[in-house]
């Protein structure tokens, strides 16, 4: 009897001094990576604020929805108009007079983290007083979905110029099937010709139990994320990554496959790249179509406006004025490019260092 309970205690101990353990070196990660505890800390989720499951896209925004998203850098009003975009809603029928420009893009260009009227399709329409300025940015999609939505909804729209925005985790993300640990995505292979082919027409909701929970382990425990993601020896989901070879080939084809559909339907098509994206040149490489590059843009602001920045401490996401920033370069390259309307000329843009 003795001996089991000296067994017991002993098991106690242990257990007390690994939970000890294991609570320090989670205080030691947040203290070590800031970003990783944000990223744990932080409450809100847009996923059910304003973001629903779809069977085509895996998810979408929800018309009509009007709420506070709320997280430890920002405060704001996110609206989704009837048609499920964030801003005005904008009839498909041409305005009388007017030129059209449709973005396609994820969080930055939705406008994660300000206002409705913060966002750069905000300030491009502001700026481009003869232009309407369609917002089809949606949270987390990649190329992939940003290619359905184009050939579903957007062409409708007859726009005169598409803007296509890419980030860098664009082009992992389109070799993905699942995203955020919760959604299933539609997933794209390359056919015999290198052609985009979509495997399915719908996707299933939900994702696998085990996904789930480690996706809630990493948004609460800084050591989990510091384990399975900085150490690629402890990786476990190193076999659900996408090939990055392969998953850029696939990038290459979706956004030549955007560029055609832009160019069959009588639209100019107009490649953004946002900052850190690598090898953006080889992104338009074979592709009727223009490219901006916004690190050249971003990297002379720097330089320009030491003590000021353009994106949020803890996130990677633009702060208003990076948003009027990407809105004057998209509207200076539009007006070289000479594809806006005669009566659309920038407006003199206000010192972009002034804004919040």
């Amino acid at each position: 009897m003795k001996t089991l309970r000296f067994a017991f205690a002993q098991a106690m101990i242990l257990l007390a001094v690994s939970l000890l353990a294991i609570f320090a070196a989670e205080q030691w990660a947040r203290h070590r990576f800031p970003d990783l505890r944000y990223a744990a800390e932080r409450q809100q989720r847009a996923e059910g604020l304003f973001i629903r499951f779809d069977p085509r896209y895996g998810w979408a925004n929800i018309p009509g929805r009007s709420a506070r998203f709320q997280r430890l850098e920002f405060d704001t009003q996110v609206r989704i108009n009837e048609d499920g975009f964030r801003g005005p809603r904008i009839p498909m029928a041409r305005t009388t007079g007017k030129s059209r420009i449709l973005v396609l893009g994820d969080s930055y260009v939705f406008g994660h983290g300000v206002e409705d009227d913060e966002t750069f399709c905000a300030v491009l329409a502001h700026i481009l007083p003869s232009t309407e300025v369609v917002n089809f940015g949606v949270s987390g999609y990649s190329t992939d979905q940003e290619l359905l939505l184009l050939q579903d909804r957007g062409l409708a729209y007859h726009p005169d110029v598409v803007l296509l925005c890419l980030y860098r985790n664009d082009i992992l993300d389109n070799g993905r099937a699942t995203a955020w640990g919760l959604y299933q995505k539609p997933r794209f292979t390359l056919n015999d010709h290198a052609e985009p082919v979509l495997a399915q027409e719908t996707v299933s909701a939900g994702v696998p139990f085990g996904m789930k929970v480690r996706r809630e382990l990493r948004r609460r425990f800084v050591l989990y994320d510091v384990l399975a993601y900085r150490l690629a020896a402890l990786r476990t989901e190193a076999a659900e990554e996408p090939d990055p070879a392969s998953a850029r080939a696939l990038t290459h084809a979706l956004v030549a496959r955007i560029a055609a559909d832009c160019r069959a339907a009588g639209a100019h098509f107009l490649l953004v790249v946002l900052p850190e994206t690598p090898e953006p040149d080889a992104l338009l490489d074979g592709i009727d179509g223009a490219r901006l590059d916004l690190e050249p843009v971003f990297e002379h602001y720097r330089q320009t406006h030491p003590d000021s920045t353009l994106s949020f401490q803890h996130d990677s996401h633009w702060l208003p004025r990076g948003h009027r920033l990407v809105a004057e370069a998209i509207a200076d390259r539009l007006t070289a490019l000479g594809w806006l309307a005669p009566a659309d000329s920038p407006d003199t843009p206000s010192d972009t260092e002034d804004e919040r």
